[in-house]
């Protein structure tokens, strides 16, 4: 038979109906891995065996190329792929063995990178990395993964097969079932017996248990990180050897037994106790993935259950029967109504026609057959592309558990730029969808347009085909332009690199002598984990030069090695291909965490004469509307916001329509995992990209000059990798390369960066004034332990005990601000990764200063905002949140960079344990009070996993406070606690604060009550308005909470703190906004007696636009007509005075 991967094209019907569209509440789905761990994945799935012992298949590990067993592939698929794969075998008979289940197999074991050796001890090949291009990876906050692999030993594995069951049923050999000799069984015994004897004889096998050893992941509970979760099973699956039988009919039991007993899938029963609140509604798969047909259930000669006078039967029901009463599929509701949703089931280099028809039959019983007319139910997928093919089936699979569309960005505006065709506004919603049958998933970007009528009324027009830039994409008959920037060596393509854009250094830094870190040591106590390093590794260019260049197949520099170990010259192609949306039905990839913006002409002067100059420069005043985003198919986008033609400067006469892509930028840090993102969703340009006008260096009371500005745009990649980049985009229709910075101790971009200006001493020890960004360091891995503070452990009411935690490990305790009464001592056991700052010149690259591990007591997760935060101003200092919940305040007033530092400046979670902090990821509101002093405002939420109820998130307010000595000189700078909103247990806040008008909007989301014993009526999102800074008393908590800012519209007068919960709703972020302001306009002539007639424009009716809270919305909500992304809408009070609508995080023109 054909390998092929069969009936991807043909499933298009959801298989879940209680799910439908997408879930609110984010309850990420159980899937259990079934994985087939028989002695047969040893062996090259590109082999048919032809002797007994089948040696001829096992791969050869010597020579350029070694070959990869089926086991090999299957990690890759799942757990990611080794750069550079390398093998070597084992014999099992050997001693090293004698303590393990596989002792004395026949077959070799064949090691894989990183894994411990059993003979000699050590690790094979530990240098060898592996990317995060695995299933398990791309999906590790879309469903709630468990894993089960299979016990293959049905009595002891030093007793033969036959054992009686009043031998079995003795203390001693249930204890040894239960260890390495019994192959760590689980679930029920099972008897058998033969045709005319009476003796009763007994087996286990099937899966693995969760006890030490065992290779059973369960789900976890909601109070459980299921990062930590997948890190478990991944881990598992890396130190699993495969060995034995395949007892699948044992494993689907043990399945059944692991539904209906373990307390991480039961229904909870006693309000606030053990198991699921969600059980009744959250979907369950099971994935079963295998390269055999089932056996080691006695059916089979010479035992034969299924014969004629077996008085007990078989032990096992065969594998379709046990399926099909998992799912208990119904013709009615076509769809299954029992334990599961589906069970999947995928063959893996499966030859024999028998173990296919039987790989089918279990997939029609358990509910996910994709061609019931034709049979062919299975996913049969062969070993010629390696672990890619086996990867798209999972991702397929997965896909279908996660169907409708989804918003998790919050709305972009624009008005009409000088050019523009019609007189309004331009609103820009952004989402994703998960088509299924093995298409990438697919990325929303639709503009929505309020013209003026006749009336002077700002009026919402139907989104059409013109505003759906996805389909523009998609319908574009010439070729895109993508483009990337790529090093000399290849090696450095995931390193620091500057662009022949960025102008040469200036000021000293990583372009001349590292600075080196600005750690001041830690704070004493035990430190574990690798905290307290002094000086952090120098982070110096790899290269520099390096000049924006083609992505695309006619540009030899793109040399396939760039996309991964093995990638020959036809997958090269292939990728590009894909990248460019060649085959793709969606050209767009999926826009996730990735919040669009929009960038036109500057149009108001400043008291900066250099940018007034800058802003009437014929590229700058006549450039495009531009919409930036991100996408997870690898690309930084630049789309047309409206239709336009160009009529002075270098592009005069050229005309361009809204959505035309004008250009997309590849990221190099993100070229090698562009393989695995044509088979599976993996993240990969997922950050929100900063842009701003800044001037690049220039001397104070410098004269003007209009080309010191230049508008820069600076992303990180959120999950996508570690680094940040950045692009001159001044003239957004030739954009420069500027920057990619990475550094060993920076971990995944989560953190929004910020732009500013600041005075800096350079080389020769004047003072000037140049743009920085700040770069936050990232994500890290938290090591708790039972030698650095302590294992959660369950409670009986299915929550986990608080650790210890471990002493703050960077600068210690943060201070105790007024208006609380404690900080946290000890704080989560965090390893380096993430504890960063960098200090970066844009113009140049030049890493200028950094923080390290021995500031930070975490990782630096949030988003940063300067004070000042102006375009033009001088900025001091700034503020950012890390991944436990403390704001730190960073000072380089100083204009030397080696005393640029940073010190915590408020614990969020002040009166909490040491690891209930939560992290911020969007940057903190800055302004000020009515004596000029700085306020701060931020708020905290894990919005990577909207269906954990424990947890308490806070909103708060800080007003900084400057404590001086008697000599005036400042001694240090506490903060006073305005107010604090504690969101209700599981409640967080979904996207970045908005001020306008001296009130903060935000929105928050909470999953069902904690105390339900059913939490299936979804959650609720909740729109916040608050008074920045007045405050009143709190009736149930001990700190002050903030003033209501929206009025009742049930009481006029009444001003309340949130709107009536949405219900079933996820609403990511608000944004404010001001509808375009329609006019009439007639034209005069008048007679100077000295300059004679002139002709001119004069307003003679205005109607000035309203203004509006807006936001998107999942799962709920209206659309406009023809959009496809939900909306919430409400009318604000205008301010008192015409205002420009601008905050230091974020601000609306």
């Amino acid at each position: 038979m054909t390998r092929t991967l069969l009936a991807l094209a043909l499933l298009s019907v959801p298989l879940v109906a209680r799910a439908q569209g997408p879930d609110v509440r984010d309850v990420r789905p159980i899937v259990m891995l079934l994985v087939d761990s028989s002695g047969s994945m040893e062996r090259r799935g590109d082999c048919v065996c032809t002797t007994p012992t089948c040696n001829e298949c096992m791969p050869t590990c010597s020579g350029a190329t070694p070959q990869r067993n089926r086991w090999a592939t299957v990690l890759e698929a799942l757990t990611g792929t080794w750069d550079g794969f390398t093998c070597a075998a084992e014999d099992r008979r050997n001693s090293g063995y004698a303590s393990q289940a596989d002792f004395r197999y026949y077959i070799d074991h064949i090691l894989h990178p990183g894994e411990a050796r059993r003979i000699g001890g050590g690790t094979f090949a530990p240098t060898v990395t592996q990317q995060t291009d695995g299933i398990l990876d791309s999906y590790a906050d879309r469903a709630k993964f468990g894993l089960m692999t299979f016990d293959g030993v049905s009595t002891l594995r030093d007793r033969p097969l036959l054992v009686t069951q009043l031998d079995f049923e003795m203390p001693g050999f249930l204890t040894s079932s239960a260890g390495a000799l019994g192959g760590f069984s689980y679930g029920e015994r099972k008897p058998f017996g033969f045709p005319g004897c009476g003796q009763a004889y007994m087996l286990d096998n099937g899966a693995q248990s969760e006890q030490a050893g065992g290779t059973l992941v369960s789900v976890g509970s909601d109070a459980e990180d299921f990062t930590l979760i997948n890190t478990n099973i991944q881990a598992q699956l890396l130190a699993t050897r495969p060995y034995g039988p395949t007892p699948i009919a044992g494993m689907l039991e043990d399945f059944e037994f692991y539904l209906q007993n373990h307390p991480d899938v039961a229904a909870r029963t006693v309000a606030g106790g053990s198991g699921d609140a969600f059980q009744a509604c959250r979907p369950r798969y099971a994935i079963l993935l295998t390269d055999g047909y089932p056996n080691a259930d006695m059916r089979d000669a010479p035992y034969n259950c299924e014969g004629a006078g077996h008085g007990f039967g078989c032990p096992y029901d065969t594998p379709a029967t046990t399926a099909a009463r998992l799912c208990e599929y119904s013709g009615a509701s076509e769809e299954c109504e029992g334990y599961i949703d589906g069970l999947f089931v995928v063959g893996f280099t499966v030859e024999d026609a028998r173990a296919v028809q039987e790989l089918h039959n279990i997939a029609a019983a358990g509910g996910t057959c994709a061609n019931p007319a034709t049979g062919e139910c299975a996913y049969l997928v062969g070993s010629s592309s390696g672990p890619a093919q086996l990867r798209e089936a999972l991702a397929d699979i997965l896909d279908q558990a996660n169907p409708g569309t989804t918003t998790r960005t919050v709305n972009a505006f624009s008005g009409t730029s000088p050019g523009a065709t019609a007189q309004g506004q331009a609103q820009f919603n952004t989402g994703f969808q998960i088509p299924g049958e093995g298409e990438p998933w697919a990325g929303v970007l639709e503009r929505r347009r309020f013209e003026c009528d006749a009336s002077n009324v700002p009026v919402p027009q139907d989104v059409e085909d013109r505003d759906r830039f996805q389909t523009i994409l998609n319908n574009r008959p010439t070729p895109r332009r993508l483009l990337t920037a790529l090093p000399n060596n290849r090696n450095n393509v995931r390193g620091y690199l500057i662009g022949d854009g960025a102008v040469p250094a200036s000021v000293g830094g990583s372009g001349s002598a590292s600075s080196g870190g600005n750690g001041r040591g830690g704070s004493g106590g035990k430190q574990c984990g690798g905290g307290g390093r002094t000086t952090p590794a120098d982070a110096r260019p790899a290269e520099t030069g390096v000049r924006l260049t083609s992505f695309a197949q006619s540009n030899s520099a793109l040399d396939r090695r760039l996309f991964g170990t093995g990638v020959t010259q036809t997958q090269r192609n292939d990728i590009i291909d894909w990248v460019h949306g060649v085959g793709r039905a969606n050209r767009l990839g999926d826009i996730y965490h990735s919040s669009p913006v929009v960038v036109g002409a500057p149009e108001e002067d400043l008291a900066d004469e250099s940018y007034n100059e800058f802003r009437r420069r014929p590229e700058v005043a006549n450039r495009p509307k531009v919409v930036y985003v991100g996408t997870n198919d690898g690309i930084m986008h630049a789309f047309v916001a409206e239709d336009i033609t160009i009529t002075t400067g270098p592009h005069a006469g050229e005309r361009y329509t809204a959505g035309e892509e004008l250009w997309g930028f590849v990221p190099p840090a993100v070229i090698p995992s562009l393989n695995s993102a044509r088979t599976g969703h993996v993240f990969t340009v997922d950050g929100t990209p900063v842009v701003k006008d800044i001037f690049y260096n220039r001397a104070p009371g410098q004269s003007a000059d209009a080309s010191a500005y230049h508008t820069v745009m600076v992303f990180g990649l959120r999950g996508g990798g570690g680094a940040y980049l950045a692009l001159d985009v001044t003239d957004p229709l030739e954009p420069e390369f500027l920057w990619q910075v990475a550094h060993p101790e920076m971990g995944a971009t989560y953190g929004i960066p910020a732009l500013g200006q600041v005075l800096i001493r350079d080389s020769s020890n004047n003072v000037r004034e140049i743009s920085m960004v700040l770069l936050p360091g990232g994500a890290g891995t938290d090591l708790s332990s039972g030698t650095c503070g302590g294992v959660a452990e369950p409670l009986p009411d299915g929550r986990m005990s608080k650790p210890l935690g471990c002493p703050s490990r960077g600068k210690g305790r943060p201070p105790v601000n007024a208006g609380t009464l404690n900080a946290r001592e000890n704080m989560r056991c965090w390893d380096t990764t993430g504890r960063s700052m960098y200090f970066v010149d844009p113009a140049s690259g030049e890493i200028l200063s950094y923080l390290d591990d021995t500031v930070f007591n975490a990782p630096v997760t949030g988003g940063v905002s300067f004070f000042t935060g102006d375009v033009g101003t001088i900025a001091t200092r700034a503020f950012v949140t890390d991944a436990d919940g403390v704001i730190w305040r960073v000072d380089f007033s100083n204009p030397d960079p080696a005393r640029w530092d940073a010190e915590p400046f408020h614990d969020i979670f002040h009166d909490l344990t040491a690891t209930e902090g939560q992290p911020a990821y969007f940057p903190p509101i800055l302004t000020t009070d009515d004596q000029g002093r700085v306020v701060v405002i931020q708020a905290t939420g894990e919005v990577d996993n909207l269906d954990q109820p424990y947890y308490e998130n806070r909103v708060v307010s800080i007003t900084e406070n400057p404590e001086y000595d008697t000599t005036g000189a400042l001694r240090q700078v506490t903060g006073i606690l305005n107010w604090e909103v504690r969101l209700e247990q599981g409640e967080r806040v979904t996207g970045p604060l908005e001020l306008f008008a001296g009130k903060v909007y935000f929105a928050s989301f909470a999953t069902s009550p904690t105390t339900s014993i059913d939490a299936c009526s979804y959650g609720y999102s909740r729109i916040w308005g608050v008074e920045y800074l007045l405050n009143e008393t709190s009736a149930t908590q001990p700190t002050n909470i903030p003033l209501g800012a929206l009025e009742d519209t049930d009481a006029p007068g009444t001003f309340v703190r949130h709107l009536p919960p949405l219900e079933n709703q996820i609403v990511m972020g608000v944004r404010v906004t001001q509808r375009p302001t329609c006019s009439t306009l007639q034209e005069v002539s008048e007679t100077d007696p000295y300059f004679g007639t002139r002709t001119y424009q004069q307003v003679t009716n205005a109607n000035r636009g309203e203004f509006f809270l807006v936001a998107q919305v999942s799962g709920g909500g209206t659309a406009a007509t023809g959009a496809s992304v939900a909306e919430f809408s409400r009318q604000l009070p205008a301010p008192l005075s015409y205002t420009r609508v601008q905050g230091w995080a974020g601000s609306i023109d």
